[in-house]
């Protein structure tokens, strides 16, 4: 099921290049994990990019400890979207959390689930995760339509 939730990470960025929306999105993480020094160092630029939705390998990663937020935007628009496969896995996790077959996941619940499987949410991503909720509720195939175009 961890490999479930980084197929959830992927799927919130699912093409190669950010769109105006996600450059946004970039803009506020690095705000956010860069803080008033204004650079990221290595730890920090992985987690700007998880908050974009990557799962960067250490291999992907460039050295030093002071990336501007012009290296996450390139970074990110060099990383690669997740395939057909990965986007099935990702509604399989969701799957695994609707316990009543309606369609419909508990925000916390499956936050709470991923901190359990060591695949914790950022704060970040936790509140990305809860924009799309309805009442702290997740309807997975609607979310599923707006993380994966058609």
């Amino acid at each position: 099921t961890g490999a479930n939730l980084s197929a959830f990470r992927l799927g919130i960025v699912v093409r190669m290049g950010l769109t105006p929306e996600q450059t946004e999105v970039a803009r506020n993480a690095f705000a956010i994990f860069s803080g008033s020094k204004g650079t990221l160092n290595r730890n920090e630029l992985a987690d700007a990019l998880r908050a974009l939705g990557f799962s960067p390998a250490p291999s992907q990663l460039p050295g030093g400890d002071s990336h501007d937020l012009n290296a996450l935007i390139s970074i990110a628009n060099s990383m690669q979207a997740p395939t057909d496969k990965e986007n099935d896995e990702l509604a399989a996790a969701f799957r695994v959390f609707d316990r009543t077959g309606q369609g419909i996941i508990p925000a916390d619940e499956f936050a709470n689930q991923a901190k359990i499987l060591g695949e914790g949410l950022t704060d970040l991503e936790a509140a990305e995760l809860l924009k799309y909720s309805q009442d702290g509720k997740l309807q997975y195939k609607e979310l599923l339509a707006k993380m994966v175009p058609s």
